[in-house]
């Protein structure tokens, strides 16, 4: 099985996709490595996870249709891993979390 995990260089994101890689699944990761915190450290996660044999990293924002929708199939996905900054943010939550556009 191929799971599809958002937020894949974030902290959450990254012991999720780790702990799947760990028991034998196929990873996609996705995140933007937005600046919200120190995108050298998402970028260090993401190198960590690529060590991996079965991860696979996209860099690109959830709310791009264009980037994404290849991604979305029947396979799971995991999507509670992204936007640690949503509290600030959360005027525009229904748009980027429900219809994809922000």
């Amino acid at each position: 099985m191929t799971v599809l995990v958002t937020g894949a260089a974030g902290f959450i994101g990254m012991h999720v996709a780790a702990a799947l890689l760990a028991r034998g699944e196929a990873v996609i990761g996705l995140d933007n490595l937005n600046d919200y915190y120190d995108p050298t450290l998402k970028q260090a996660r993401v190198e960590r996870l690529r060590a991996q044999a079965g991860f696979h990293f996209v860099h690109a924002d959830i709310a791009s249709a264009a980037a994404v929708s290849g991604l979305f199939r029947s396979d799971p996905s995991i999507d509670r891993c992204s936007a640690s900054a949503i509290a600030r943010q959360i005027e525009g939550y229904w748009d980027w979390r429900v219809s994809g556009s922000s």
